[in-house]
């Protein structure tokens, strides 16, 4: 009868055993399912549930690794607390956006913060223009209006016209923002930046550095990959 009753014991702990693993692996995946739960508020301590004095279910529910150590106890799930599903979880409302290997993240032209948002506006006004082969005034500063014409429109006038482009993450601050900028032409591409500031107007182009010559040129695919790959390129038009 002893050989018996440790038998039993034996097959109760491993059954429980059993039960703690299979139970992790369940909230695991409830937790990836689970896109309406909100993340705790900045600042805000988290506070484990109480526990009774002497309860020995308790510590064994904070590590679903825990096996029951003596008969008698509950086959209870293993709590999973939500600090694990900020280990889990993407922040919620944070997009992630592909990268151009020449200028790195893209910037977000569905739904942009601001004042990134105000940014982008500007820069896709600026760059339709340039593919139709003008420069749009409305886009840029009046008083560096002359000097962006005097420094692009010569290319553009000889066919150095982008079809395409793509526009990097926008750096603003309070008056002054940049965004890292690729062209594509036929047959070349140029990787460049542009500047603008925030004035009486909204933001407006006041720099342009982008080397249209090299739109006129060959252009020579990496010969390395690049993960991850973003090789359509976003179109403007």
């Amino acid at each position: 009868m002893r050989g018996c009753s440790r038998s039993t014991t034996d097959w109760r702990r491993a059954r429980a055993r059993a039960a703690g693993a299979l139970a992790a692996l369940l909230g695991a995946a409830l937790l990836l399912g689970c896109a309406d739960e909100q993340p705790p508020a900045a600042g805000a301590a988290e506070s484990p549930p109480a526990a009774a004095a002497g309860d020995p279910s308790a510590a064994a529910a904070d590590s679903p690794d825990t096996a029951p150590a003596a008969d008698g106890e509950t086959d209870a799930l293993p709590a999973v607390s939500r600090a694990s599903a900020r280990h889990l979880l993407y922040p919620r409302g944070k997009r992630v956006m592909p990268q151009d290997y020449a200028i790195g993240p893209l910037q977000d032209l569905i739904a942009p913060d601001e004042p990134a948002g105000a940014v982008t506006a500007a820069l896709v006004m600026f760059l339709r223009a340039l593919a139709e082969g003008e420069i749009a005034a409305a886009a840029v500063a009046p008083d560096r209006l002359r000097s962006l014409r005097r420094s692009l429109q010569y290319h553009l006038d000889a066919g150095a016209v982008p079809h395409a482009a793509r526009i990097g993450a926008v750096t603003a601050a309070e008056r002054e923002a940049h965004a890292a900028i690729r062209l594509f032409g036929e047959p070349g591409r140029v990787a460049g930046e542009i500047y603008l500031e925030a004035g009486a107007g909204g933001w407006q182009v006041v720099d342009a550095q982008l080397d249209l010559t090299r739109l006129a040129l060959p252009y020579s695919p990496r010969e390395r990959e690049f993960a991850p790959r973003s090789d359509r390129p976003l179109l403007l038009r």
